[in-house]
């Protein structure tokens, strides 16, 4: 590439991946319009998606939430038929929080064409250059959780 077209291709990717984060959002909003729910709650679909069976207090950490909150959030989507507790048998005071066979069935019609036509597209990129863009997104997401965290201080 040649030194010259280097900045336009920097501000090329800085406008795709705000244009990326602002389709996941109207996703996100046209998945809670479908579930009926919030985006609180379609987030946490996502979570326990990727990590079923966490803990309550951690599932609450990694949404933010106070326990109040979450308990009223599993609440809401225990009665959607989405997530449900389950006692941790190590630790009767512990609740785990698993996606329903409903709420797994909910989040791959919702997600999963997603998921599955980005794999097509990776699946016909070089082992190396998967691993550049894994690198670049974890790094973006990094970035990212470090601006929010310095806007929250403000």
């Amino acid at each position: 590439m040649a030194t010259a077209e280097r900045p336009g291709l920097l501000l090329r990717i800085a406008r795709e991946l705000r244009d990326l984060g602002a389709a996941l959002e109207a996703l996100d909003e046209a998945a809670a319009a479908s579930l009926g729910v919030s985006r609180n709650d379609v987030r946490a679909l996502g979570i326990a998606a990727r990590s079923s069976g966490l803990p309550a207090v951690a599932f609450a950490r990694r949404l933010g939430l106070t326990s109040a909150s979450i308990t009223a959030l599993i609440d809401r989507m225990e009665a959607k038929g989405l997530l449900e507790r389950a006692r941790d048998p190590d630790d009767r005071r512990c609740c785990r929080i698993h996606l329903t066979t409903e709420g797994r069935r909910r989040e791959r019609e919702l997600y999963g064409r997603l998921g599955e036509g980005l794999a097509r597209w990776l699946s016909r990129r070089p082992a190396a250059e998967c691993g550049a863009i894994a690198e670049f997104l974890t790094n973006a997401r990094t970035l990212a959780a470090e601006a929010r965290n310095r806007a929250a201080r403000r």
